[in-house]
Parts: structure tokens; C-alpha cells; sequence
């Protein structure tokens, strides 16, 4: 799988966190190179597969030592009220909420989009089809929640006190 950049100044969060981890990133920056990455796929009879760095590589940045920590109080792991606090309080619906731990603490939260899906947006545009591109919604959009940044941390904290719901609404959001 190689991961590449179509715009370098847009997606530098993205470049930072993989070349942080150690993962090189192609830059794919020319209106030409949108349409030999696929072609490139289709010759190479599926040697090389192509991944935009905001599609889902998180797998790359994924910490695999991660604890799994259980609360005495009501036995749920910190990712799964993670994942419900975003969902009670998140302005935005549609989105998938996944929560991992990754190896880096400077990115809280970031959007991936299905590599499909954005291949389809993407193709939508340069067609005379640009109607189709309000069929993809933020429904194909997942959120990944960083369970090892300090702000997604004081979530958990600040869902257990009292009379705190608008500032949970407000750093989720914010997040």
C-alpha cells in the first residue's frame, strides 16, 4: 500500500502524523496523477494498492500496545463511553465515531473518508455528473477519536460531573 498527498499544504496534519511515524508519504499533487493512481492499481493486477492519507490509514498509527481500561464503576472500557459521549454530543449526526489509540498524543481527533467513496467524489467533479456529489454525504465520513490525547482523556472526567453538560457539548464539538 503506498500513501500519497494530492494536496501537501491541506493535508500536512496527515503528512506530520505518518512521517512522525515513520511512514513515507507520496506526493500526488498534479490533476494527472488523480487519474494514473488508478490506472497504476489496474495494470500492476493488484500488486500496488494507493491511499490518500485522509482515507482510513490510522491502522498505520495505531499504538499496538494500548491498555484496554475497564472503570470499576460500571465495567465499560474508556473507549466505549468515549464513543458514547461523542455520539450524545455531537452537532453532527451522520458521522461514524471510532475511537483509537494512537501512537502520537498531538492529533485529538481527525476525519477519514472511505478511499472508494472519495474516489467516486473525485471523478463526480471532473464529470458532467456533479449532481451526484451531493448523494455522498457525511454518512461515509468516519471520526477517529485519539483515546491518548489529554483533551479526549478530560472527556471522560468532565461526563462524570455535575451540571457540566454544555462544556462537555462545547469541548466535543470543539474536538
Amino acid at each position: 500500500t503506498i500513501i500519497y498527498a494530492s494536496d501537501e499544504n491541506k493535508q500536512s496534519a496527515y503528512i506530520q502524523m505518518l512521517q512522525a511515524s515513520g511512514i513515507e508519504v507520496l506526493i500526488a499533487d498534479t490533476l494527472i496523477d488523480q487519474h494514473f493512481l488508478p490506472y497504476f492499481e489496474s495494470v500492476s493486477s493488484g500488486k500496488f494498492k494507493f491511499k490518500r492519507v485522509d482515507a482510513d490509514v490510522s491502522k498505520h498509527l495505531v499504538s499496538s500496545d494500548s491498555e484496554i481500561i475497564l472503570d470499576a464503576k460500571d465495567a465499560k472500557k474508556s473507549s466505549e463511553k468515549i464513543t458514547n459521549i461523542f455520539r450524545q454530543n455531537l452537532d453532527q449526526q451522520k458521522v461514524k465515531v471510532r475511537v483509537e489509540a494512537l501512537k502520537s498524543d498531538s492529533i485529538p481527533t481527525f476525519i477519514v473518508l472511505d478511499e472508494n467513496m472519495r474516489r467516486l467524489q473525485d471523478m463526480a467533479k471532473f464529470s458532467a455528473a456533479a449532481a451526484m456529489q451531493n448523494a455522498f454525504e457525511m454518512s461515509e465520513h468516519t471520526l477517529v477519536v485519539n483515546s491518548n490525547h489529554p483533551a479526549v482523556k478530560q472527556l471522560i472526567e468532565v461526563s462524570g460531573q455535575f451540571n457540566r453538560e454544555q462544556d462537555l457539548k462545547l469541548l466535543v464539538n470543539h474536538l
